[in-house]
């Protein structure tokens, strides 16, 4: 999907940086080495950053993630959806 490392991470890297100044729950589903170079790129932010891979993840129950507390479909104190899956 991304021809360069470079690519991804202009994509990847204000994506995930929104969500996490926001306070917003942020998925990151891609290749293990692109959760790798998106944790490095965001440093210490890295840490409020949910990740799985890609090669995995439609292996998996959907509903694990969905129950999850800082899943995409948690709600916030208004009663709406906060989302921010990538």
């Amino acid at each position: 999907m991304y021809g360069e490392d470079e690519e991804f991470l202009a994509m990847a890297v204000p994506f995930a940086e929104e969500g996490i100044t926001a306070e917003e729950p942020v998925l990151a589903v891609t290749t293990a080495a692109n959760i790798q170079l998106l944790r490095d790129a965001l440093g210490q932010g890295a840490g409020a950053l949910d990740t799985a891979d890609s090669a995995y993840f439609a292996r998996r129950r959907v509903d694990r993630w969905a129950e999850s507390p800082r899943s995409c479909g948690t709600r916030t104190g208004t009663g709406s959806r906060a989302a921010r899956c990538g």
